[in-house]
């Protein structure tokens, strides 16, 4: 026995395990060690705490090594010894094993999937405490989104029954809550009782009779040992909260078809051809039937203007967003920002230019904008050189209904493209929530020398309104947010976290709906498209009818023409 502690004590320091794999980890000797352990009867808690560990890094590495018996047996062993593990190598060692039971076909994979519950709670309060140290946290999130999310996926393709399913959609559900709320940092977010929920029941008793949600989710591609790379697919509920797991594409796909269009609103000319057959062509037979469709992308799939394939879609963030109850306003305000003084004598053609210049159609945009809403709210226009970071903070205070923003956007979130400004180097000393939120923002007066770091200015007054900034605010009671800018709705496209950037940012300062773009937009085009939604909003009480209406008259006017159409979507509108 004691032979046996000697030399597992031995093993454990030789080799230091990082979270990031072993290093000069001697497994052969290891494998014997753990052998010779699992078949004498010891009931020594020191020797089985050391073997539980040891057995951790015995099953990954036969796992990757495509032993699945054996390295089902070695994390059997890990996971019913944990004393010396670490929550998140607890996580990763029931994600290898549930992984290798699938390849088997094995059932007892949805027991050890949820055996993960009380870990992830565990992690998470922790977390939510503030206990880990940032850079753990950042590691804790990515084994819950880069390994076991993608996982969920595999377990609904290899057992599709509606245990299995439903097993999967709860987790998956609350791992995407997990990562939205991470980000949050509002003093208060609480999700110890989220793992409780019932994800699959709630959403049911959100539809009504003839009603679907989809939520969209990656998938690793696997066959057998090899990961070809990363899938997109679908969970379908229905009001009677019938589980349905759908394949849609690969991921590569859809960026190869975004990759080879400088003008992605092209990619819905004639129909929208390659676009729908990838994002849409393979979800639509199941919801054939359905007057109400509610659909959360995920990745990449962000950038897809779904409406423009069937008018029943009500895009999402997330399902959850069923389960959400916003305040209302009593009092219906209004603030409308455009024909912003940038101090540029040059006026720009369109909404994302640089340099910037003014926006000569946004006057026109706010003055039809104001007019069509002034019977139902109260309107205050924000024009000039008094839009600026300071007077749109003061505004936001009061959290007006509607927020309208006419003006440019920066989305910068190719590196290479930031390296060429000094602005992204930020001289000044703050923490971002997430640094991807840093690429996004609105560009306000003073934008220009602002980003030129001229004048010296400081970052809340430097006239760019970053996503980073705006996430920080509190806009609890606004209903809806319109950015008539360029590439408002675009960012990094997490495939867990959605996409990083504007929508994101108001979605966590507290906005319910969100109107963007997808791509660069004509100055011109978006002040015409702006005044038809805003023309239908004075004459319906819904709001997704109004944006559909005039989506659809546009498109009409310009049958030839997607760049006036296909831009702007409508995020988190349930009407």
């Amino acid at each position: 026995m004691k032979g046996l502690l000697v030399a597992i004590m031995l093993l454990l320091s030789v080799g230091v395990w990082a979270q990031t794999g072993p290093s000069d980890f001697d497994f052969e000797k290891a494998e014997i060690v753990l052998a010779d352990v699992m078949r004498q009867d010891i009931r020594d808690e020191e020797v089985l705490a050391q073997s539980g560990a040891v057995a951790g890094m015995v099953g990954v590495k036969q796992f990757i090594d495509g032993r699945y018996d054996d390295a089902i047996r070695s994390l059997n062993f890990a996971i019913q010894h944990p004393q010396l593990c670490s929550s998140t190598m607890q996580v990763m060692n029931h994600v290898f094993l549930v992984h290798a039971l699938c390849i088997r076909g094995n059932r007892r994979a949805l027991t050890v999937l949820g055996e993960v519950v009380p870990l992830l709670q565990d992690l998470q309060e922790n977390t939510i405490r503030g206990d880990f140290p940032a850079t753990y946290a950042h590691g804790v999130r990515n084994v819950m989104n880069n390994l076991l999310l993608p996982l969920t996926s595999l377990v609904s393709k290899t057992f599709t029954d509606q245990e299995a399913l439903s097993l999967c959609f709860n987790l998956m559900l609350y791992l995407k809550q997990f990562a939205f709320y991470q980000l949050a940092n509002r003093g208060g977010t609480d999700l110890r009782h989220t793992l409780n929920i019932d994800y699959r029941s709630m959403i049911a008793s959100r539809l009504e009779r003839g009603e679907v949600a989809v939520e969209m989710v990656p998938c690793m591609d696997i066959d057998r040992r090899k990961v070809r790379g990363t899938r997109f697919v679908a969970y379908l509920v229905d009001c009677r909260g019938r589980l349905t797991f759908v394949d849609l594409c690969g991921k590569s796909e859809v960026e190869a078809l975004y990759a080879d269009n400088d003008s992605p609103w092209m990619l819905y000319a004639a129909g929208g051809g390659r676009l729908r057959s990838l994002a849409w062509q393979r979800l639509q037979p199941y919801v054939n039937r359905s007057r109400k469709i509610y659909l959360a992308p995920c990745g990449i799939l962000n950038r897809v203007n779904y409406v423009l394939f069937d008018s029943r879609v009500r895009e999402l963030s997330s399902l959850s967003e069923l389960n959400k109850d916003y305040p209302v306003r009593v009092a219906a305000e209004a603030l409308l920002m455009g024909d912003v003084d940038y101090d540029q004598t040059l006026a720009s053609k369109s909404r994302g230019d640089r340099d910037w210049g003014r926006l000569r159609a946004t006057k026109k945009e706010i003055e039809s904008a104001a007019k069509s809403l002034s019977a139902s709210y109260k309107v205050t226009r924000l024009t000039g050189s008094a839009v600026t970071e300071e007077a749109v903070r003061g505004a936001c205070k009061a959290s007006p209904a509607i927020l309208h923003f006419a003006t440019h956007a920066i989305c910068y979130t190719d590196s290479v493209a930031r390296s060429q400004y000094d602005y992204f180097q930020f001289p000044w000393t703050f923490s971002p929530l997430k640094p991807e939120l840093t690429y996004t923002g609105l560009v306000l007066s003073g934008g220009n020398k602002g980003f030129r770091q001229q004048g010296g200015m400081s970052m809340d007054n430097d006239g760019i309104l970053l996503s980073e900034e705006i996430a920080r605010l509190r806009l609890d009671g606004t209903s809806l947010v319109v950015l008539s800018a360029c590439d408002s709705g675009n960012g990094v496209f997490d495939d867990i976290e959605g996409t990083l950037g504007l929508v994101k940012a108001f979605k966590l300062a507290g906005v319910k709906t969100v109107v963007a773009s997808l791509s660069k937009v004509d100055d011109d085009a978006a002040s015409e498209f702006m005044a038809a939604f805003y023309e239908q909003m004075g004459s319906t009480a819904n709001l997704h009818t109004a944006f559909v209406k005039a989506q659809q008259s546009m498109q009409l006017r310009h049958p030839e023409q997607p760049k006036l159409w296909a831009a702007f979507k409508l995020i988190d509108c349930q009407d």
